[in-house]
C-alpha cells in the first residue's frame, strides 16, 4: 500500500522502538537498536500499483557497519522508508514494521 511510482528502501534491526517523525518524516520509525541499518544497495520503485518487493539475502543482513546471517532463534524487524509527496511537499514516510522470527 505504497504511493504509486515512489522510491524507497528497507531498514532493519533486531529491536523495536518508537521515533515519531524522524528528520521531519511524516511517519514513525518503529524499529531501533544498535544494529539499525538500511539496505542502501536495494532501492525499490513501487511502480504504478504502489507495490514493491526485494529479494533478501539472509546471509547478508545489514547490521551497523557489517553484515550478519539470520540464525535460528533470531528475530529481525523490517520497515520500508519511502519518498512521499503529501500536500505538494516532498518528504518521507514509513510503512508499519514487520517482525520475523527465524527457526
Amino acid at each position: 500500500a505504497l504511493p504509486p511510482q515512489t522510491f524507497g528502501l528497507l531498514v532493519v534491526s533486531t529491536g523495536f522502538g518508537f521515533v515519531p517523525n524522524p528528520a521531519g518524516s511524516q511517519g514513525d520509525l518503529c524499529i531501533a537498536g544498535a544494529g539499525l541499518s538500511r539496505y542502501s544497495d536495494d532501492v525499490f520503485d513501487s511502480g504504478p500499483a504502489g507495490r514493491a518487493s526485494i529479494d533478501l539475502d539472509l546471509t547478508r543482513i545489514p547490521s551497523g557497519t557489517v553484515f550478519v546471517t539470520a540464525t535460528a532463534g533470531a528475530t529481525y524487524n523490517w520497515q520500508a522508508w519511502y519518498r512521499d509527496v503529501g500536500g505538494g511537499a516532498q518528504t518521507s514516510n514509513f510503512t508499519g514494521a514487520r517482525s520475523v522470527l527465524f527457526r
